[in-house]
């Protein structure tokens, strides 16, 4: 028995095309657009192209269909899931880091000074504080 007599399910395996189609339309990659409208088509198919090579090898072997299906195609959507996660973690941690916070105030408001150079809406904050005062 040679390796073309099985069924074709187990003697012959999708190409890296045919399991990008499969990945990028499963639930599991479209939920997090949905979820997400930060994350946008092409984090999401870059992520989705990096974790398919990744499983590919070399070779870009995903083995037989019946074995891809079985195996492979979870892994990948697993670590495509557990990477988006990684990315929403640390957008949280970003957004309520105060450090960050302090730093983006600093950034915006800084008064001008010998040492450090005027704050990126500082003069529009001024004028109207100025123009609000003098209407009293």
């Amino acid at each position: 028995m040679s390796y073309r007599d099985g069924p074709w399910y187990e003697s012959c395996g999708p190409d890296i095309e045919e399991v990008r189609r499969d990945i990028m339309h499963a639930s599991n990659v479209m939920k997090w657009l949905k979820k997400f409208p930060t994350e946008n088509i092409l984090t999401v198919s870059e992520v989705g192209d990096y974790e398919i090579i990744k499983a590919g090898g070399k070779t870009l072997c995903y083995g037989s269909f019946r074995g891809y299906a079985t195996f492979v195609r979870k892994d990948i959507l697993n670590d495509i899931v557990t990477t988006f996660k990684k990315r929403e973690n640390a957008i949280k941690k970003i957004n309520t880091s105060i450090i960050v916070l302090n730093w983006i105030n600093d950034r915006l408001y800084r008064p001008p000074s010998k040492n450090n150079s005027v704050g990126l809406r500082y003069h529009l904050v001024k004028t109207t504080f100025e123009k609000h005062q003098t209407n009293k």
